[in-house]
């Protein structure tokens, strides 16, 4: 294994040669057109895993000061239990545990009580849902009195002892303002508590959520996906 300035060359029998940026060079990759997606937002986040079908994630925060982009904080979370679906393939129903790759929008959060976002917050109740099945109601938030799979009942993620969803965002996958919705292809794909593989979000423990909302703005920009198809 070779080390460099932004990350590390390594080699294996299985995945022949292969190069990993380290996660203080996610946000430099930006200033220098090394990352497959660009930024263009006063913050860009990022979730990236070293391989398929890693679950463990590295999450960065990228802050453009003075026109540059600067590592405001940086954690670790988890994605789909799958690992990350190839760039372009949907991640699909929840049951197949993706997480789609690409770099997605951020317009709406949601929870139990509004921390202090710029972005539009959901305050969860009891008939709080988001939709699954093939409906109109697809891939969006909800309320009905109804409890029906694969429809999610985000006020039981809420308030379960894990809190899932106590604090969240919705990373705007399959579903405007950044592509019409596609039925089937993926839905309630979110930023979201409870630190452990998911059915396709990304995790974080509920601080560095809260932390992520008090700071993020409409339009702010979430990149994920395994380094090797973020990082040119």
């Amino acid at each position: 294994m070779q080390f460099y300035q932004f990350g590390k060359l390594s080699w294996s029998p299985w995945a022949g040669i292969g190069y990993s940026l380290y996660p203080s060079s996610y946000c430099e990759s930006l200033n220098r057109g090394t990352a497959r997606y660009p930024g263009g937002t006063s913050r860009v986040s990022f979730a990236v895993a070293e391989n398929y079908p890693s679950t463990r994630v590295s999450f960065v925060n990228c802050f453009r000061q003075n026109g540059r982009y600067v590592t405001e904080w940086s954690t670790s979370g988890f994605n789909g239990e799958s690992g990350f679906a190839r760039p372009g393939v949907a991640s699909g129903p929840t049951i197949n545990k993706y997480s789609p790759t690409g770099s997605f929008t951020v317009t709406d959060s949601f929870g139990l009580s509004n921390p202090g976002t710029a972005l539009n917050y959901l305050t969860l109740n009891p008939y709080s849902r988001w939709g699954g099945r093939l409906n109109s109601n697809y891939n969006k938030y909800f309320e009905s009195s109804a409890d029906i799979f694969p429809d999610e009942n985000m006020w039981y993620y809420a308030t379960r002892r894990s809190g899932d969803y106590r604090q969240g965002a919705v990373i705007n996958y399959n579903r405007p303002p950044d592509s019409p919705i596609t039925m089937n292809a993926g839905f309630a794909i979110f930023l979201h508590a409870n630190p452990v593989p998911t059915w396709g979000c990304i995790s974080l423990s509920e601080s560095d959520v809260v932390r992520y909302l008090r700071t993020a703005a409409p339009g702010d920009r979430l990149i994920m996906g395994v380094g090797s198809d973020v990082f040119l």
